[in-house]
Parts: C-alpha cells; structure tokens; sequence
C-alpha cells in the first residue's frame, strides 16, 4: 500500500530520523482541506505536484475541486514563504484555471530534457 492519507503521513514523519536533512513526503488527497490539513503538520518548506488530473472527483466535486485541492499545497507554501517545483504544462493549467500562485519564494518551472526527461529550470522569483 502507499503511505499518502491520514494514516501513512504521521507514520512517516514518525520514522524521519533526527540526523534526517530532509524527508519527502507524499501527501495524497480524495477531497478538499485534506492537503491543507496534512500541512499543519508535516510543514512542508518545498513542494511538487506531480499532476492535477481527474482522480477522486467524487470527492473533490468534480475538475475544478481538484484544482482547489492540490491548490491547498500552493496557498501553504505561499502563506510560508515556501518553494515549489511544478511542471510547467501544470502551471499552464492552474493559470488558465484563472487561479494565480501568488507569492512564492521561488519558483522552478520544469520542462523536458532532449532526452525526454523531466527536469527543473532555472529557479524564477515570483512577484
């Protein structure tokens, strides 16, 4: 199984080492506020959306409840003056949502290498 819900976030954060540098954790979400609650207390610094898709919609209220769920991430890591990493066909989609991300420390908008990977390009401070 995955560690993404209620249950598998304060297992994991439970098991971060106290040496530990950093922890990546994954933040899964069926519904709205979910995100933002797992935010109160795994205080996310940096963050990555890996896709806005049509998963869960009964539980988001259809494209547009999702878009405002993992959203929730962005308004965290605005509100904290956090940095985001976010594939750029994804920003696209959140802007034409008519959403803005506001004010994030830094921004690193990814795109694909010749070789057809994904990777972060230069880091952009946002206005």
């Amino acid at each position: 199984g995955n560690l993404n819900n209620h249950i598998g976030i304060p297992l994991t954060i439970l098991k971060i080492k106290k040496d530990a540098e950093i922890a990546v954790i994954e933040m899964g979400a069926n519904h709205q506020r979910e995100i933002a609650s797992y935010c109160v207390y795994a205080l996310p610094s940096h963050g990555l959306i890996t896709n806005c898709g049509k998963a869960h919609l009964e539980g988001f209220g259809g494209e547009e409840g999702v878009r405002k769920g993992k959203g929730e991430l962005f308004q965290y890591l605005k509100e904290n003056k956090g940095n985001i990493f976010l594939f750029k066909d994804l920003m696209t989609q959140y802007c034409n949502s008519g959403k803005t991300l506001g004010k994030l420390s830094n921004f690193w908008p990814s795109t694909k290498n010749s070789n057809g990977h994904w990777e972060p390009s230069s880091p952009l401070t946002m206005p």
